[in-house]
This record gives structure tokens, sequence and C-alpha cells, in this order.
């Protein structure tokens, strides 16, 4: 896929919404557990509607502005290279616009479980945490369960959104005017 500014600017309006909703909306929420997580959803509607390499450098870039806002507690650039790997994943999906909505559940579901899993890894490991290793297992499958339901209403109107951007602006014609030939300049009157 050629980089396209345009889409590149739509892209990085729906990441920008997806972080600022994450951290300030539903943070705050008291749901059991942790709640949904707006920047799985996004980068997998982003990889499933574009490719390999546009899903994990949007993850990546993500999951950058997901570390360096202050409620998170993580290691710089641990939920980057997570979300990268999602990004990664969701854009290796052969053919995602047949999916039917189970598809989309476990697919989702699976992600951030794993995504979940290997945070808590990575924060035991790297960082020195202590969990008490059920808590953190009901948490994760809290936010596998929250993320997964909101993904399937979610999901599917953002990737044909992205489909739809990326078919009108592959129809706009170049901005760049394409240099008259000799044939179409005219002639001159003598």
């Amino acid at each position: 896929m050629k980089f396209n500014p345009r889409l590149f600017l739509v892209v990085a309006l729906l990441v920008a919404s997806a972080v600022i909703l994450q951290t300030v909306f539903i943070a705050r929420l008291n749901l059991p557990g942790i709640g949904p997580d707006l920047l799985i959803l996004a980068v997998v509607a982003v990889g499933l509607a574009t490719s390999r390499n546009y899903g994990a450098v949007t993850g990546f870039v993500t999951g950058l502005l997901a570390d360096v806002l202050p409620p998170d507690q993580t290691t710089l650039g641990v939920t980057a290279i997570l979300l990268a790997l999602v990004g990664y994943f969701a854009g290796s999906i052969s053919d995602p616009r047949g999916m039917l909505p189970v598809q989309l559940f476990a697919i989702l579901a699976l992600l951030t479980v794993l995504t979940g899993a290997a945070s808590v890894l990575m924060a035991a490991f790297v960082e020195g945490r202590i969990f008490d290793l059920e808590e953190a297992a009901w948490l994760v499958l809290a936010v596998a369960a929250y993320t997964s339901v909101l993904g399937v209403l979610i999901v599917p109107p953002l990737q044909r959104w992205l489909l739809r951007v990326q078919e009108r602006l592959s129809r706009q014609p170049s901005s760049v005017e394409p240099v008259p030939s000799k044939s179409s300049l005219g002639t001159w009157r003598q």
C-alpha cells in the first residue's frame, strides 16, 4: 500500500480520538475490571482496512502515545511493541470484509488476552512488579470481554469508513497536473 497523506490524517484522527477517549473517559468508568481497550479496537480497525505495515505502524504510534500520557504506568515502549504486533496481525488477515461477528469477537478476544498477558508478564519481569496471578487473569479476561463486545459494534463501521476513505482517495485525480503533450497544445493561427 502506497503512503497517502490524506489517509494518514484520517488514521491520525482515529488514533488521537481513541487515545483521548481511553485516557479521559474509559479510565474514569467504574466497571468491574479495567474497561474496554479502545486502542486495540482502533489498531485492529486500521489493520483490517489497510495492510500489515499500516497496522503495525499505527499500533506502534498508538502505543507510544498511550505510554507517554499520564495514567499509564508501564515502561515506555511496551504498549507500543504490543500494539504494533496487534496491528501487524490484524493487517495479515486476508479478506476481513466477509468476517462474521463471531469471528471478529474471537479475534478481538484472542488479541486482547494475549496483549494483556504479555503486558502483565513484561511488568512482572522488566519492572519487577508483583501481581496476584488470579486477580491479573480476571482483569485480563474482563478487559477482553469488554473489548470484544464493544469491538463487534465499533470495528465494522470503522473498517467500512476507512475503506470508503481509501476508495474515495484512489478515485480522486492526482494533485500534480500532467505536462501537456505536443498534440494537446493546439496550433497557432498563421
